[in-house]
């Protein structure tokens, strides 16, 4: 699974949680000691969380409650060290 799939699967998601439509608020790469570890996909009142040690995106509320735990195959990114 690439990147653009992996958005895919988030929004496809959104809409199962009936969040279709929640405000897009944007896209931010998480780090830990400066080496790259995930993505998170943040809109109004939810975030997808996908850390490239997980096999599963974690979507949260705005509380950080978790919402529902989506399996996903063949995504692992490599961690990199930031510039």
């Amino acid at each position: 699974m690439d990147a653009i799939r992996l958005r895919e699967l988030v929004l496809a998601n959104l809409d199962e949680l009936g969040l279709g439509k929640a405000l897009w608020l944007g896209e931010r790469l998480l780090f830990r000691d400066r080496y790259y570890v995930g993505t998170c996909f943040d809109f109004e009142g939810v975030s997808a969380i996908w850390l490239s040690d997980a096999a599963e995106v974690r979507f949260v509320d705005e509380r950080g409650a978790l919402l529902k735990a989506v399996p996903v195959a063949g995504y692992q990114a490599t961690a990199r060290i930031a510039a």
